[in-house]
């Protein structure tokens, strides 16, 4: 038997990873084959998988289709029906954007002074002074090995085991926007398109090289997107990979000494992925200046609901010699003061 039913989608945020994790959940209590497609794109994917749903590429106002197929189908469209109109528009909300740049006019009595100002775009609000402190991205290329064993899939399976191990206690413990994004992430490591795309490539590939393969891909798709949201899921992307590279390769990072913050800090970075954000000492985090995110990052999420100032679009090499030195962030005027005079300072 076969049921569908159409529908509007009313996120604002289209369907990403984390309202497409609570759909996924909602659509597995049936037996019966469901399909998503968006008539915009003419993209269908499993509505049981969290990755499928993302790559259907739906965003707000997209007009779409649950189709069922199976024994239990008549159920599931009318289960799900109801689902999508009560419960599904509450499970993500438009996220806070700050004005314009264009907007700010810094003061004269701040002028005056004459400071040392590189400007950025304002991601999340509040004003911190601490160390200006690069963090580097871990490349997951570094990963990247020819050498293959009968074991493969074993420890493919393990580092999966011990990721989803420590993703769940982030949920147990986490605040609530911790717990969303963490959800995500977890629903991806043991999203069946994942898994197989990895055990697939085992074959004949690496642990490693299956699972940069299956990053690879995903990022593209991503990247594709038309929503900037949900180009920014890529980040979520290498930050599951990398997990899970780590885990399996525990000895590639033997020689780089753990980032840790020693006093109150500005932490400068291309890149900072969620799970990198949630591992600094918030104590000592007084600010993050992000060269390449974008309002809706989920580090970004994540900052705003720590009460981190945060801008982006200020490159490393230009407040390089600012390096160890004392700095002062104002994400509400939009600046990172080098070299602070004492004026500049109390101001």
């Amino acid at each position: 038997m076969t049921h569908q039913f159409q529908f509007q989608c009313v996120l604002p945020n289209g369907i990403h990873a984390r309202p497409a994790n609570h759909l996924e959940q909602q659509c597995r209590q049936f037996e019966c084959q469901i399909t998503l497609t968006n008539h915009r794109t003419n993209n269908s994917g499993d509505a049981k998988s969290v990755l499928a749903l993302v790559g259907t590429d739906t965003l707000l106002n997209d007009n779409c289709t649950l189709h069922f197929e199976g024994a239990d189908s008549e159920q599931a469209c009318q289960t799900l029906q109801t689902y999508i109109e009560q419960q599904f528009p509450h499970c993500d909300e438009a996220l806070e954007t700050l004005s314009d740049e264009s907007e700010i006019v810094l003061p004269q009595s701040l002028l005056r002074h004459q400071p040392q100002l590189i400007t950025g775009k304002r991601l999340a609000p509040g004003i911190g002074h601490g160390v200006l402190t690069a963090m580097s991205q871990i490349d997951p290329q570094q990963f990247a090995t020819a050498a293959h064993d009968d074991n493969e899939a074993q420890r493919f399976e393990q580092a999966r085991v011990q990721v989803s191990a420590n993703l769940n206690h982030t949920i147990a413990n986490g605040s609530h926007h911790e717990q969303e994004i963490t959800s995500a992430h977890l629903a991806i490591i043991n999203d069946s398109s994942f898994i197989d795309g990895v055990t697939t490539l085992l074959t004949i590939h690496s642990t490693a090289n299956a699972i940069l393969a299956v990053m690879e891909k995903l990022c593209h798709q991503l990247e594709q997107s038309a929503s900037s949201y949900l180009r920014e899921r890529v980040l979520d992307i290498k930050d599951v990979s990398i997990q899970l590279l780590t885990a399996a390769y525990p000895n590639v990072l033997d020689n780089q000494a753990a980032f840790s913050l020693q006093q109150p800090s500005i932490v400068i970075a291309n890149d900072l992925t969620p799970s990198q954000f949630l591992g600094l000492d918030k104590a000592l985090l007084q600010g993050l200046v992000l060269t390449h995110a974008g309002s809706t990052s989920h580090t970004v999420i994540l900052a705003r609901a720590f009460n981190i100032p945060t801008l982006s679009g200020i490159e490393i090499k230009e407040c390089a010699a600012a390096l160890d030195h004392h700095v002062y962030l104002d994400a509400q005027l939009g600046v990172l003061a080098i070299e602070p005079s004492i004026e500049v300072s109390g101001y």
